[in-house]
């Protein structure tokens, strides 16, 4: 029976496998082998892990902490003596799931973050008044088709100096049918707005968790970032195809979660 077993043991840490686990998990190939090691002996002790893995028992040991934290296994140290959990491939499996969720999330603001230094575009700074006005010739435009605005805890509406700047906006951005998503947080001017725009503009209110501490406005290739600069409403007015349609992807993410 013991022969049985440490034969199956021996097939089942072939080099192949050490190969496809370090492909698979991204691991180099000691800590491939440490981890093969390692499910093997259940997790018995460092040494019996060290001579399975034909590594050092030293350098073993720093092995099993990289792997912990990537936690596909777990140590638990008690005085001197360090103890060995195995944990499942399939909690391993969940583990990595989660992982991929995270970063499906965070993918796309970092696409448009690359996307953004190697496309051609154009950036401009604006403040006050001007931006307003940038925002306004943008949406005289016949050819825009579609328009998206987010409104976070600095608004649009906070960089109108006067009610009928902010009246002027209302039409224009009525005219595109402009999607308004508001985040959890909102100054009470773009909040009297964000209430009064119901009967004419589709919004929806995100979920109280989600805070946007700046606003966006997403028309055609061009997207206008508004936040506060040492005390003032200022906007980066990139225009970029890309960056565009990877801002709108997070929107009608975001749009999804929504109420109205």
């Amino acid at each position: 029976m013991a022969n049985t077993s440490r034969s199956k043991r021996q097939q089942n840490s072939t080099p192949s496998l050490v190969q496809e686990v370090a492909d698979s998990l991204g691991l180099n190939a000691k800590e491939a082998a440490v981890y093969v090691a390692a499910l093997e002996s259940g997790g018995r002790s460092v040494q019996a892990i060290a001579t399975a893995a034909k590594t050092e028992r030293t350098g073993t040991y720093d092995v099993l902490e990289r792997l912990a934290k990537r936690k596909l296994l777990a140590l638990q140290r008690v005085g001197k003596r360090t103890t060995i959990s195995v944990l499942p491939p399939q909690t391993v499996r969940a583990t990595l799931a989660d992982q991929l969720t995270a970063v499906d999330v965070v993918l796309p603001r970092l696409t448009s973050l690359y996307q953004a230094t190697v496309d051609n575009f154009s950036a401009e700074r604006g403040v006050g008044m001007r931006l307003v006005e940038l925002i306004q010739q943008m949406l005289t435009t016949d050819a825009v088709v579609s328009v998206r605005l987010t409104l976070g805890a600095t608004g649009i509406i906070d960089i109108a100096e006067t009610p009928a700047i902010t009246q002027s906006l209302t039409p224009l951005l009525a005219y595109h049918k402009t999607k308004v998503l508001a985040g959890s947080a909102l100054s009470s001017a773009t909040a009297t707005w964000f209430e009064k725009v119901s009967a004419s503009l589709p919004r929806r209110r995100l979920p109280s968790s989600i805070f946007l501490p700046t606003s966006q406005l997403i028309v055609g290739d061009t997207v206008i970032t508004i936040g506060l600069e040492r005390g003032e409403v200022v906007g980066a007015v990139v225009a970029s195809p890309s960056l565009a349609a990877h801002a709108a992807i997070s929107f009608d993410a975001l749009w999804r979660v929504a109420k109205p």
